[in-house]
């Protein structure tokens, strides 16, 4: 970074001979651009300048070419501007001074779009000065440093009010390369900085797809009259965005109804260079969505196949991932930049055109979507810490036996060992009798076998009185008893009959425990969809009960006949061109590329629902039998669409001059929010698509195969016996008007039980039935209550299906607990990746209701009630957003929940594996009991077979030989056993070899020095001092 800085830094070495650097403030013509940078920034030296790499990074073979965007003083592009690009050779870069220089008149912003910038072009913008522009370019050198480098980057600098300033940000992103041809190679294998770069660069997907980093480079010189923008663009063989790429979508820019009103109601140019700024996020957004289905198919491959190959491939992506954590946070930040740097050329206005304030509001929507996107790259990131748990566990399912098999085999090996000796240790005794010298045996002897069975005996209640009182711990005395206690142990043995029986294992009920609390949890009352609280717009109630038969002539008089379009027919055919009737930016390609007119109904009659609102609050019950028409005195008029056709589809969008990207949002299931032409006094539109999960019961509509997480769509579903949970689909478009407002409700198609038109305007209708309800709608004349009402539907679907997923989950936990399989691991994780992926759509449930209470409604601007019915607004949108939280404690209550038999499942395996390894243990100690009553007897054999004078008379050997050699061997073997041990207690741990080597001095001298300290007396009473306490007087 000190090589190529990424900001103004107040130096550019500390090692610069100050004689090579000239005064900044010496400004050279415009003319001498030949020594740029030095011509207007001396700071920064040839040798800068060098290993910056601004200067030998640009192109030297291919000619630059220049695309070039004008925008007019009107808010309008100049479509005739950037038909051709400037080609720039080394031969013409001094003709094309002047048409830098000279700026046409009427121009309120004029762009740069710089493919292979060579080494004169990049001086020329650097350097070039307009006689009648007050700003020149004079690019500060870091701009292009930080862009060759590729180094985020964002500054202001010049800034002077009410002329203008300078803003650069350099931003890195990631986009989506489809063509395979142009693919990168594979990444290397370097630890090197470079080859970090080259993987960071390049990520290639299975579905030929390689997400490759990309860059945003751009320099706005802001003035009061006229700015400019300059956007440079790498030099790379693969395909990023090129110059003319971006040049055309800043020109259809201006064809977009929204942008270019705002480029016509405000002058700031700011607003252009926020534009090019949504392009990293339409980058950001493709690039997760081609992440997250090759998330998902590898997923669908190690829940399906267990392969554990691909655990490396796992791990790659989560590199990635961290590494597009920090590209996110660099984007937030530039936004962030350009919300908190306004523009010093445009005037502070208190009306209705300040453009400050209106840039912050399309600042916080682009925040709002980079928080999208790292929501996102959240979920995936934590479903990719799901499936390497799950990688993990079948794993170790895998090896646990070769573990156990290795862990053990060196155990086993011993005890076979012990086994065969264990088997030799009567016939070795046996030998060792026959071959003693005793009377009985040999009659030259001086034992007998009377004396040999007292001594085998003696010996042996010794070594066992021995060997049981210097153990750690025994049942022949309580835990922690000091050594005489222990030595005594035979006396407390026979004096205690008690202590002889071993106490039985207590039984283990924890088990039996959790099952029951498990019982307990189920018996907890349904949550409050079940018995619906005062903030519920309708009340549930059972399908299979009728209390009388007023109650079920009611429910027949609001089902509604469906009203076909045929009233909404125009006189003209107007409306057949739409969406390129209203809006001119959407072409054929787009609109075909986007499924919004494909994706209707063909075969089915599309149905239409109406639900309307008086006046005074009150729902009209007979609505759904009226005309298109608007009757007088309707507040609200709710349209609920089933089977939606490519006419009405037409139809609504131009009647209701719906922008659309309604359309392609629901019938894409993008989740969005987003409010369009607000207008105080009068009205506005607002959208929100909002997919969330409902709970499907009848089994005669299952699909017929749920696969495993294959596909996006697939992971829409999960099975519990006759329920299965869908992502279902809330679209709502509404026209706030002062007058009478308009909902139009689209439910895609589908042959799965979702929520239909009918059962949506059905459930609408039953809120004017609501006393808490229609006393609110009484109260206030916002619609836009009406709109928060239908995203309560919303909850009440989320709160059946997570209780739907509790009754799942305490199988599960049932099922592990009772039968200990393992294999239910797989489908833990499966839940557990299903409820990732919730905690998102949740997050964009909390973001929708959070836009409803930030984006007010603009026609009850003025109105005597506007206070009051924002009040009453803002608290019903906290009681969801505090039911949306509960909804989220839910989630991590049953995900915790999910962890923690998760974590159950694998200790059982490790208890197994303990258990094994305790039942090795316990007969190695068997064996070694054993052994251990053989062991004096063998001695004892062996003593009175040695050819000693004391036993066998004419042999030379006495007993006190055989007593001096075995004491010295024994003290030899200990010393060396003890000196090449790694670690010892005889010595401090890391002591050099000498030290362990002389063990027996040093333990010797540590004994007696503590026998000797322990000796000293300490003094008698008369002789210790005596201490004097005084007490302070009493204040």
């Amino acid at each position: 970074r000190h090589a190529a800085p990424s900001a103004p830094w107040p130096w550019m070495d500390f090692d610069v001979d100050k004689s090579a650097v000239e005064p900044s403030s010496d400004r050279r013509s415009s003319d001498d651009w030949s020594n740029y940078p030095q011509n207007l920034f001396g700071n920064w030296t040839k040798d800068q300048v060098e290993r910056s790499e601004m200067l030998t990074r640009c192109s030297h073979s291919q000619s630059c070419l220049i695309y070039n965007v004008e925008m007019g003083d009107d808010g309008l592009f100049d479509k005739n501007a950037g038909e051709k690009p400037t080609a720039v050779t080394a031969e013409s870069t001094q003709a094309i001074i002047p048409n830098l220089k000279v700026r046409p008149e009427g121009i309120r912003i004029r762009a740069f779009f710089v493919d292979n910038l060579s080494l004169n072009v990049l001086k020329m913008l650097g350097t070039t000065q307009s006689h009648d522009f007050p700003l020149s370019f004079n690019i500060e050198p870091f701009f292009f440093s930080s862009s060759t480098n590729r180094i985020p980057s964002r500054y202001q600098e010049d800034a002077k009010a009410g002329v203008g300033d300078h803003i650069t940000v350099i931003l890195p992103f990631v986009c989506v390369m489809r063509e395979t041809g142009t693919r990168p190679g594979s990444i290397p294998h370097d630890d090197s900085a470079d080859a970090l770069q080259k993987a960071t660069r390049g990520t290639s997907l299975s579905s030929h797809d390689t997400l490759l980093e990309d860059l945003l480079a751009i320099h706005m010189v802001r003035g009061k009259d006229s700015s400019t923008i300059i956007s440079y663009h790498p030099i790379s063989h693969l395909k990023e965005t090129s110059a003319n790429r971006l040049r055309s979508l800043v020109e259809r820019t201006g064809d977009s109804v929204y942008w270019s009103k705002l480029f016509k109601k405000f002058e700031d140019p700011t607003f252009v260079f926020l534009a090019i700024l949504w392009y990293a996020l339409y980058a950001w957004d493709e690039a997760f969505e081609v992440l997250y289905q090759h998330i998902i198919e590898l997923e669908s491959r190690v829940l399906g196949t267990n392969d554990v190959v691909l655990t490396q491939e796992l791990h790659k992506l989560q590199a990635y991932l961290l590494h597009y954590k920090q590209l996110l946070r660099d984007f937030h930040k530039s936004v962030e930049f350009v919300k908190k740097t306004p523009n010093p050329a445009v005037p502070d206005d208190d009306g209705e055109h300040n453009s400050a304030r209106h840039l912050k509001r399309e600042v916080d929507n682009l925040l709002s979507e980079i928080d999208r996107l790292e929501s996102q790259r959240t979920m995936q990131s934590d479903r990719l810490d799901n499936v390497m748990r799950l990688v993990g566990a079948c794993l170790n399912a895998q090896i646990r036996p070769v573990t156990m098999f290795a862990r053990h085999l060196q155990p086993r090996a011993m005890k076979r060992v012990s086994y065969l000796t264990m088997i030799f240790l009567p016939a070795s005794l046996i030998a060792g009798v026959f071959g003693m010298n005793v009377v009985e045996i040999n009659s030259g002897s001086h034992e007998t076998l009377v004396h040999y069975v007292e001594a085998t005996i003696t010996l042996t209640a010794l070594t066992v009185w021995l060997v049981v009182a210097f153990q750690t711990e025994s049942s022949f005395w309580p835990k922690g008893s000091p050594r005489w206690r222990r030595l005594a142990w035979p006396i407390f043995f026979v004096a205690t009959p008690y202590l002889r029986h071993r106490r039985a294992p207590q039984r283990d009920e924890h088990d039996e425990n959790l099952r029951s609390d498990l019982d307990t949890v189920k018996n907890i009352p349904a949550e409050s969809h079940g018995a619906t609280g005062i903030g519920f717009p309708w009340f549930r109630q059972s399908k299979n009960k009728c209390s009388s038969k007023s109650m079920r002539g009611d429910r027949e008089r609001r089902v509604r006949k469906p009203l076909y379009p045929d009233g909404l027919v125009s006189p003209s055919d107007y409306w057949k061109t739409y969406p390129q009737n209203l809006f001119g930016n959407w072409t054929p390609d787009q609109v075909l590329r986007s499924r919004m007119l494909t994706s209707c109904s063909d075969t089915q009659p599309c149905l239409i629902y109406n639900v309307e609102v008086k006046d005074d609050g009150h729902f009209d019950k007979t609505a759904g039998e009226k005309i298109i028409t608007r009757p007088e005195g309707i507040r609200i008029r709710a349209f609920f669409v089933n089977n939606l056709s490519l006419n009405v589809l037409k139809m609504l969008g131009t009647t209701y001059n719906v922008e659309p990207f309604f359309f392609s949002s629901s019938t894409n299931w993008i989740p969005s929010r987003y409010q369009e032409d607000a207008k105080l006094g009068v009205g506005d539109h607002i959208t929100v698509t909002l997919p969330f999960i409902c709970t499907m019961r009848k089994p005669g509509t299952r699909p017929a195969s749920v696969s495993s997480i294959g596909s996006v769509k697939s992971l829409q579903k999960t099975t519990h016996a006759s329920e299965i949970l869908l992502q279902d689909l809330l679209a709502i478009h509404m026209v706030r008007r002062k007058e009478s407002s308009t909902i139009i409700s689209y439910h895609p198609i589908s042959h799965l039980q979702k929520t239909s038109a009918k059962r949506l305007q059905s459930l609408v209708q039953r809120t004017g039935d609501s006393v808490y309800w229609s006393k609110l709608f009484d109260r206030s004349k916002d619609p836009t209550f009406v709109f928060l009402a239908i995203l309560w539907y919303a909850l009440y679907a989320w709160d059946e299906s997570f209780e739907v997923l509790y009754r799942h989950i305490n199988k599960l936990e049932s099922k592990v607990l009772g039968t200990n399989d393992i294999n239910l691991t797989r489908e833990l994780h499966k839940v557990q990746a299903y409820l990732l992926y919730y905690q998102q759509l949740l997050q964009d449930f909390h973001k929708s209701v959070d836009f409803v209470k930030l984006t007010p409604n603009p026609a009850m601007h003025g109105d005597e009630d506007e206070a009051s019915s924002a009040a009453l607004l803002e608290r019903e949108v906290d009681n969801l957003l505090s039911e949306i939280g509960r909804l989220e404690g839910q989630r991590t209550m049953q995900s915790d929940r999910l962890k923690n038999v998760m974590q159950l499942v694998d200790s059982r395996a490790m208890k197994k594996l303990t258990e094994a390894s305790m039942r090795d243990s316990a007969a190695m100690k068997q064996i070694s009991y054993l052994t251990m009553i053989f062991l004096p007897a063998s001695l004892i054999a062996s003593v009175f077979g040695m050819n000693v004078a004391e036993i066998n008379p004419g042999t030379y050997e006495t007993l006190n030989h055989y007593a001096e050699v075995t004491v010295s061997l024994t003290v030899l073997t200990a010393w060396l056993v003890i000196a090449m041990q790694t670690e010892s207690s005889f010595w401090p741990k890391g002591s050099p070899w000498w030290r362990r080597l002389a063990w027996p001095i040093y333990f010797t001298a540590a004994r007696v020095k503590k026998w000797c300290s322990g000796r000293r007396r300490e003094p008698p009473m008369d002789e210790q001092p005596t201490i004097i306490v005084v007490t302070p007087p009493d204040p």
